[in-house]
Protein backbone atom coordinates (compact mmCIF):
# COMPACT_ATOMS: atom_id res chain seq x y z
CA UNK A 1 0.00 0.00 0.00
CA UNK A 2 1.65 3.30 -1.32
CA UNK A 3 2.31 5.43 1.93
CA UNK A 4 3.59 9.22 2.66
CA UNK A 5 5.04 10.88 5.57
CA UNK A 6 3.08 14.39 6.58
CA UNK A 7 5.07 16.71 8.34
CA UNK A 8 3.26 18.68 11.67
CA UNK A 9 2.76 21.94 9.08
CA UNK A 10 -0.25 23.16 7.75
CA UNK A 11 2.34 23.78 4.64
CA UNK A 12 2.67 19.77 3.89
CA UNK A 13 -0.88 19.36 3.69
CA UNK A 14 -1.16 20.36 -0.03
CA UNK A 15 1.82 18.05 -0.57
CA UNK A 16 0.40 15.21 0.61
CA UNK A 17 -3.34 15.97 -0.89
CA UNK A 18 -1.33 16.36 -4.34
CA UNK A 19 0.29 12.97 -3.98
CA UNK A 20 -2.82 11.03 -3.18
CA UNK A 21 -4.33 11.99 -6.44
CA UNK A 22 -1.76 11.61 -8.63
CA UNK A 23 -1.55 7.84 -7.02
CA UNK A 24 -5.20 8.01 -7.57
CA UNK A 25 -5.11 9.54 -11.05
CA UNK A 26 -2.80 6.98 -12.26
CA UNK A 27 -5.30 4.04 -11.85
CA UNK A 28 -8.21 6.14 -13.18
CA UNK A 29 -10.32 7.14 -10.54
CA UNK A 30 -12.93 10.01 -12.01
CA UNK A 31 -12.03 13.79 -11.48
CA UNK A 32 -15.33 14.07 -9.05
CA UNK A 33 -14.35 11.44 -6.71
CA UNK A 34 -10.97 12.58 -6.72
CA UNK A 35 -12.20 15.90 -5.34
CA UNK A 36 -14.36 14.56 -3.05
CA UNK A 37 -11.09 12.56 -1.32
CA UNK A 38 -9.27 15.54 -1.31
CA UNK A 39 -11.74 17.83 0.07
CA UNK A 40 -11.42 14.94 2.79
CA UNK A 41 -7.65 14.15 3.02
CA UNK A 42 -6.98 18.00 3.17
CA UNK A 43 -9.98 18.29 6.09
CA UNK A 44 -8.47 15.31 7.77
CA UNK A 45 -4.37 16.36 8.30
CA UNK A 46 -5.73 20.06 8.98
CA UNK A 47 -7.67 19.06 11.91
CA UNK A 48 -5.19 16.67 12.81
CA UNK A 49 -2.06 19.23 12.70
CA UNK A 50 -4.14 21.76 13.91
CA UNK A 51 -6.04 20.15 16.96
CA UNK A 52 -4.00 16.82 17.44
CA UNK A 53 -2.39 16.66 20.91
CA UNK A 54 0.66 15.22 21.37
CA UNK A 55 3.12 14.37 24.26
CA UNK A 56 6.04 14.94 22.37
CA UNK A 57 6.32 17.52 18.91
CA UNK A 58 6.38 14.14 16.36
CA UNK A 59 3.21 13.62 15.61
CA UNK A 60 4.14 10.61 12.91
CA UNK A 61 1.50 11.62 11.01
CA UNK A 62 1.36 8.80 8.03
CA UNK A 63 -0.98 8.75 5.03
CA UNK A 64 -1.34 5.60 3.26
CA UNK A 65 -3.54 4.94 -0.29
CA UNK A 66 -4.93 1.66 -1.10
CA UNK A 67 -7.39 1.64 -4.11
CA UNK A 68 -9.62 -1.65 -4.82
CA UNK A 69 -11.73 -2.93 -7.68
CA UNK A 70 -14.65 -0.98 -6.08
CA UNK A 71 -13.28 1.36 -3.18
CA UNK A 72 -10.49 3.46 -2.54
CA UNK A 73 -9.41 3.37 1.14
CA UNK A 74 -7.42 6.69 2.96
CA UNK A 75 -5.62 5.60 6.14
CA UNK A 76 -4.61 8.71 8.50
CA UNK A 77 -2.03 7.28 10.96
CA UNK A 78 -0.86 9.74 13.91
CA UNK A 79 0.43 9.02 17.69
CA UNK A 80 -1.43 12.47 19.10
CA UNK A 81 -4.55 11.71 21.67
CA UNK A 82 -7.06 9.69 20.49
CA UNK A 83 -9.91 11.47 18.80
CA UNK A 84 -12.44 9.55 16.84
CA UNK A 85 -13.90 11.87 13.91
CA UNK A 86 -16.51 8.99 12.94
CA UNK A 87 -18.52 8.94 15.93
CA UNK A 88 -18.88 13.46 16.08
CA UNK A 89 -22.38 13.70 15.51
CA UNK A 90 -23.45 15.25 12.00
CA UNK A 91 -24.81 19.03 12.72
CA UNK A 92 -28.74 19.22 12.37
CA UNK A 93 -28.76 22.21 9.84
CA UNK A 94 -25.89 23.47 8.22
CA UNK A 95 -28.10 25.53 6.05
CA UNK A 96 -28.51 28.13 9.00
CA UNK A 97 -27.44 31.54 8.42
CA UNK A 98 -26.32 32.36 11.98
CA UNK A 99 -23.13 29.38 11.39
CA UNK A 100 -19.67 30.97 11.04
CA UNK A 101 -17.18 30.11 8.71
CA UNK A 102 -15.53 26.60 9.76
CA UNK A 103 -16.22 23.74 11.99
CA UNK A 104 -17.39 21.48 8.87
CA UNK A 105 -14.48 19.76 8.06
CA UNK A 106 -16.09 16.36 10.07
CA UNK A 107 -19.68 17.04 8.56
CA UNK A 108 -17.75 16.71 4.92
CA UNK A 109 -15.51 13.64 6.17
CA UNK A 110 -18.89 11.63 7.08
CA UNK A 111 -20.87 12.69 4.28
CA UNK A 112 -18.32 12.08 1.19
CA UNK A 113 -17.12 9.17 2.25
CA UNK A 114 -18.76 6.04 1.65
CA UNK A 115 -17.70 4.51 5.61
CA UNK A 116 -15.56 6.45 8.43
CA UNK A 117 -13.78 4.46 10.81
CA UNK A 118 -11.49 4.87 13.51
CA UNK A 119 -9.37 2.79 16.16
CA UNK A 120 -6.14 2.77 18.63
CA UNK A 121 -3.99 0.43 18.44
CA UNK A 122 -1.07 -0.13 20.09
CA UNK A 123 -0.77 3.93 20.35
CA UNK A 124 -1.38 4.53 16.78
CA UNK A 125 -4.19 6.11 16.00
CA UNK A 126 -6.02 5.43 12.54
CA UNK A 127 -8.84 7.01 10.52
CA UNK A 128 -9.68 5.30 7.77
CA UNK A 129 -11.56 7.00 4.87
CA UNK A 130 -13.05 4.50 2.27
CA UNK A 131 -15.04 5.64 -1.33
CA UNK A 132 -17.02 3.79 -3.69
CA UNK A 133 -15.36 3.81 -6.79
CA UNK A 134 -18.64 3.29 -8.60
CA UNK A 135 -22.63 4.41 -7.68
CA UNK A 136 -23.84 7.94 -6.94
CA UNK A 137 -22.13 10.62 -5.82
CA UNK A 138 -23.32 13.88 -4.20
CA UNK A 139 -24.34 16.41 -6.51
CA UNK A 140 -21.93 19.33 -7.04
CA UNK A 141 -23.49 21.94 -5.11
CA UNK A 142 -25.45 20.07 -2.67
CA UNK A 143 -24.49 19.42 1.24
CA UNK A 144 -23.72 15.83 1.64
CA UNK A 145 -25.72 13.76 3.75
CA UNK A 146 -25.26 11.09 6.55
CA UNK A 147 -24.64 7.59 5.78
CA UNK A 148 -26.72 5.07 7.13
Amino acid sequence: MPHRTVANDLGDVALAVHWADQRLEEVAVSKDLRADIQVCLEEALANLILHGQCNDSDKAILVSLDVRDDSAAIVICDRCEPFDAARVPLLPDLTRQDKGPGGHGLLLMQGLSTHLSYRTENGVNKLEMIFKLAGLQPQPGTLPTAKT
